[in-house]
This record gives C-alpha cells, sequence and structure tokens, in this order.
C-alpha cells in the first residue's frame, strides 16, 4: 500500500512508476497522507498489504504506521527525488522555471520572495 500527498493524478503515476521501475505490486493507495480520516479511511478499506510505502509526514506515523503494524505490514519511508516528466527541459532548468513562476506570483500577490 502506497501513501502520498501528491495529487491523485501524480499519485497514479507514481504507482505505475513504483510497479515498473521497481516491480512493486501495489495492492491499494492513498493521496489523501495530508488528511488523517481520508488516511485512515483508505487504509481501513485497503485489503491485505504486506508493507506500508509511504512519505515521512506525521500522519504516516501516528495513522499509517499504526494501523499497518496493528495488520503485521512492514512499514517503508520513501525517499522522493525530483523528476522531470514532461519536455526535455532537465531538472535544474525546471526548478528555476518554477522559482520564477512563483516569483511572479508573488509580486502579483504583493509578496516579494
Amino acid at each position: 500500500f502506497f501513501a502520498t500527498t501528491a495529487p491523485r493524478g501524480v499519485a497514479a503515476t507514481q504507482v505505475e512508476h513504483l510497479r515498473e521501475a521497481h516491480r512493486c505490486e501495489v495492492v491499494g493507495w492513498s493521496a489523501r497522507l495530508a488528511d488523517r480520516a481520508g488516511l485512515a479511511e483508505d487504509l481501513d478499506a485497503a485489503q491485505g498489504y504486506d508493507v506500508l510505502l509511504t512519505e515521512l509526514k506525521a500522519a504516516a506515523v501516528d495513522i499509517g504506521v499504526e494501523r499497518a503494524l496493528a495488520r503485521g505490514a512492514e512499514i517503508v519511508f520513501v525517499d522522493n527525488r525530483a523528476v522531470v516528466v514532461e519536455g526535455s527541459t532537465d531538472l535544474d532548468t525546471a526548478l528555476g522555471e518554477v522559482i520564477d513562476l512563483a516569483r511572479r506570483r508573488g509580486a502579483l500577490r504583493g509578496t516579494d520572495l
């Protein structure tokens, strides 16, 4: 079972990456790691997972770990690394573009980064 704070579309891409690149059998996933009640619902509804693969967040510890251990599952904390998934831009350029966009949006709101 995979738990993340990423938006659903990104989470689905992450699940496919886990399946293809790491040969994980992902039996369920939740993009509600930032929503304790939602994460609890998703974990309680999940069937037959042996490992909880999760980002290291507070809810992962107080909700996810508790439920995984109660099921006898192992817990593995993921190490996310940024990658470019659209276009041919390298990561440094893509991150620079995101920073520039954040600065422009901040200036429009009257806040300066």
